[in-house]
């Protein structure tokens, strides 16, 4: 038996043809990117599947081998797009017909950033990550993005109870915001979700300090986005900002760091945001360090809020999530349009 019916028996049987291939980590975020773009890619006609690594550049060598074997076979034609959601995977560069890239451009690491003229368009979630691509050299395209609509009417709201999401991450500003809460003991309740090993309840909490530690179903975390009419984001970087847009969907008054991309999905109007005192680089974006001051009468303000005027602003972010979302599903039509 020779190698073309090897591949076509042990490995290309298993590993079935798609349009779309979406290529991305098991990183909760990531995988929800992931998720998003397959939704839009069959709502389209199209098939998608979406290949999980644990780390970078760390796929699966029967997939790999699955899609190599249908080359060999003469199937190229079968995979028409690649999508690389925050990594470029080389060896998969001429598995498809077309290849883009789908940036965090705080993850954007030296191995991306040199292939970058080996890939057909970076897709940009935000301006930002526009301008830093086009400044690279690369063909670079302003498409938005969204979240998962985490909206639920039936789940009543508490006035007095604000809301911090990090799960595993290190880079949304929970440390200052928990030394900040401390200091307040007359604030309402902070529910803080956060995995970080460096998290003492004994140090880090407080009588109106609520310490999630463990890992929390999306059923979960919906409820607790939905009770909190107020979600505290002070984000160092975001790629894009999916617990900022998932706020938004909520109806949920979003702080956040008056800093790119975060100052482009929450702005004034549908939500306050903080101004940062420092900066450092990450990769190709950079890293903006909230100003606690800032942050402190941000959150002053919102307290002092009446409720009908808490509920309006939150109005107007479910009503800007809803105009962004139809936006980028529209521009995401089109850039699926233009690459067959």
């Amino acid at each position: 038996m020779n190698l073309r019916e090897i591949l076509a028996r042990d490995v290309a049987v298993h590993v079935p043809a798609h349009s779309v291939s979406i290529m991305t980590r098991t990183n909760a975020g990531l995988a929800t990117d992931a998720r998003l773009i397959k939704r839009l890619v069959e709502a389209s006609g199209l098939s998608g599947h979406i290949y999980y690594a644990r780390r970078r550049n760390a796929y699966g060598l029967p997939a790999r081998l699955g899609l190599r074997s249908r080359l060999l076979l003469g199937g190229r034609d079968e995979t028409r797009i690649n999508f690389f959601i925050q990594d470029v995977r080389q060896g998969w560069l001429g598995l498809a017909q077309r290849n883009v890239f789908v940036p965090n451009q705080e993850f954007c690491y030296p191995g991306s950033v040199g292939l970058l003229d080996r890939v057909d368009m970076v897709m940009c979630k935000s301006r930002h990550a526009e301008e830093i691509f086009r400044g690279l050299g690369a063909s670079a395209r302003y498409t938005g993005f969204t979240s998962d609509d985490r909206y639920d009417p039936a789940i009543a709201r508490h006035r007095r109870k604000f809301l911090h999401v990090a799960g595993a991450t290190k880079q949304k500003g929970t440390a200052p915001l928990l030394e900040l809460w401390r200091a307040h003991p007359e604030w309402p309740e902070l529910v803080a979700v956060v995995r970080h090993d460096w998290i003492d309840p004994a140090r880090h909490g407080a009588a109106n300090i609520t310490l999630i530690g463990r890992r929390l179903s999306a059923a979960e975390v919906a409820v607790l986005q939905n009770e909190c009419p107020v979600h505290i984001c002070p984000s160092e970087a975001e790629g894009f900002g999916l617990a900022l847009c998932e706020g938004l969907s909520c109806g949920a008054v979003v702080i956040t760091t008056d800093g790119p991309p975060m100052n482009e999905l929450i702005r004034p109007g549908h939500g306050i945001l903080a101004a940062y005192r420092g900066t450092r680089p990450r990769t190709v974006g950079t890293g903006y360090f909230i100003d606690p001051a800032a942050l402190e009468a941000a959150i002053e303000d919102i307290i002092a809020m009446g409720d009908a005027e808490v509920a309006a602003i939150g109005q107007r972010a479910r009503r800007f999530y809803l105009e962004e979302r139809a936006a980028f599903e529209d521009r995401f039509a089109r850039v699926l349009a233009d690459l067959h």
